[in-house]
């Protein structure tokens, strides 16, 4: 008897090892085919087939989990699933690592000394003690989500999201403002990552181009600062920066009805689907720009809505949900350059 079972489980182990090898290559075929992925030779496409076989593993045990109640949020296949870990985390990278402030007011919003140097105007606005954050979506399909591609501009798509916000609010229409020129006249900048005080600085110098005048091109090119190309100066005068605080955020984004432009580590949204994230990995040194449009409450958990860079085939239609309150991924970290800002 045992010799039967024995033989029938050489034949099976096999075809068991065949069916997973089948699933990884026609998932690997489907993900190529959607992303439009192709590779310089055959042993760079068995090398990514590899990482996204390990990566397509990972995504199925963790969802096994999350259907058990045991996670928050769901992983799926996107652009980023036939890359490593390291080579995600470099290639979403573009916020740099600043000094820590050691000057630190909580309850205030103020002008960043970037735009300080522009407007003369500081506006501070305190929290009341009692108020409770309930539930805002500022989400709008007006002002479409974009791609950084495989540059590390996410500050100036994080930036140039509250230049179109803010136009869009004040003149009811939709402007489809270029990113390329921050990445290109925002020193030192660039593809390597940057500021968003940098991008908005910028604009009240070189004013807001339009995309179809200065389109993306995910390198840096020279840079042509042209105010007369775009819309006046005096459209990228209103933003102000605010200290890294979740609270405060939650209550300006409340009383402006405002988006607001933050930073964090965004090394476990690499396979998010959907859900609200609860990070287990990431540390607090913010490496990723992004939008907060809203918050609310689901279940008794708090949370984030965040708008991303990274297309609309990426989490839930552009967008995440992240905890709230907690700091999650370095989200109100205390650095004086990682204040985030208000449209």
């Amino acid at each position: 008897m045992k010799s039967i079972f024995c033989a029938i489980l050489v034949i099976l182990l096999p075809l068991l090892v065949f069916s997973l090898e089948t699933s990884n290559h026609l998932a690997f075929q489907y993900f190529k085919t959607k992303h439009s992925k192709t590779y310089h030779n055959k042993t760079e496409e068995q090398n990514r087939f590899k990482i996204f076989s390990e990566n397509y593993l990972f995504i199925k045990k963790h969802n096994k989990r999350f259907q058990k109640g045991l996670e928050t949020y769901e992983l799926g296949i996107n652009q980023f699933t036939d890359l490593t870990r390291d080579e995600f985390r470099k290639l979403i990278s573009g916020i740099p690592l600043p000094p820590l402030s050691k000057n630190s007011s909580k309850t205030t919003i103020k002008l960043h000394e970037h735009i300080r140097q522009k407007r003369t105007i500081v506006q501070n606005e305190s929290v009341p003690i009692n108020w409770v954050a309930g539930n805002l979506d500022l989400r709008t399909t007006a002002i479409p989500i974009k791609n950084q591609k495989s540059c590390g501009s996410c500050w100036a798509f994080s930036a140039t999201a509250l230049s179109e916000y803010s136009l869009w609010k004040k003149l009811g229409q939709y402007y489809d403002l270029s990113e390329q020129q921050c990445v290109d006249c925002a020193e030192p900048n660039g593809c390597d990552g940057g500021w968003m005080s940098d991008c908005l600085a910028n604009r009240q110098t070189c004013g807001l181009n339009n995309e179809t005048i200065y389109p993306y091109k995910a390198i840096v090119i020279k840079c042509n600062c042209n105010s007369t190309n775009g819309f006046n100066t005096s459209y990228a005068q209103a933003f102000y920066s605010i200290e890294p605080n979740e609270t405060t955020m939650a209550y300006v984004m409340y009383r402006q009805q405002a988006w607001v432009s933050a930073c964090l580590n965004a090394t476990d949204l690499q396979h998010y689907s959907s859900g609200i994230v609860s990070p287990t990995s990431c540390n607090n040194s913010p490496s990723h720009a992004i939008n907060l449009v809203g918050y609310g409450t689901l279940n008794g958990t708090a949370y984030w809505i965040a708008r991303n860079s990274w297309g609309t085939n990426w989490g839930e239609k552009g967008y995440f949900r992240i905890l709230r309150g907690i700091g999650a991924c370095g989200l109100s970290t205390d650095y004086e350059d990682y204040r985030a800002y208000l449209a």
